[in-house]
């Protein structure tokens, strides 16, 4: 049984076993069909070299998936913005209904105000009327009361002085 033992270098790879050395770039194979033998120091020095490539490939990648990270939660940022002015122009949006149904409603108020203080401008009027036509009745009534005293006042003389006169008056 061979062992065997593979080496991946970014699209490349290193496959080594006791009976053949085969490296295959892209689409190219080459194999060398003889014996090759590694001491253990060219080995370390291809496991710090792949080491080193594998550390570099690591690092374009965390680089590649932070961008991506950063597109794709800038992207988030910009779908909330939206989200959120979104809900805010549509709380505007009612706060503008709100505003004109309350303004609906004050008009139809002043109106009815404007309504009953015309009503009660007329009202007043009338009263006034009313007042003066009283006050008009009242001054003649007062008259008349006064006529109808001095009346009574010389009647009351005259039925004194009658019955004066009757008093001395032999009885017939």
């Amino acid at each position: 049984m061979t062992a065997t033992r593979a080496i991946s270098m970014s699209g490349n790879s290193l496959v080594c076993n006791a009976d053949s050395l085969r490296v295959k770039s892209g689409t190219s194979e080459r194999t060398a069909s003889r014996v090759h033998s590694f001491n253990a120091a060219s080995m370390q020095d291809v496991q710090t070299s792949t080491g080193r490539k594998n550390e570099q490939l690591t690092a374009q990648w965390v680089t590649a998936s932070l961008s991506e990270l950063r597109s794709e939660l800038m992207e988030l940022a910009r779908a909330h913005n939206e989200s959120a002015e979104r809900a805010q122009r549509n709380d505007l949006r009612a706060q503008v209904r709100l505003a004109r149904a309350d303004a609906a409603s004050t008009r139809r108020e002043l109106e009815r105000l404007r309504a009953d203080h015309s009503r009660a401008v007329a009202d007043l009027q009338q009263a006034r009327q009313d007042v003066s036509s009283l006050r008009s009745a009242h001054q003649l009534s007062a008259k008349k009361c006064a006529e109808t005293r001095q009346q009574v006042l010389g009647l009351q003389s005259e039925w004194q002085v009658a019955k004066r006169s009757l008093k001395k008056s032999p009885e017939t």
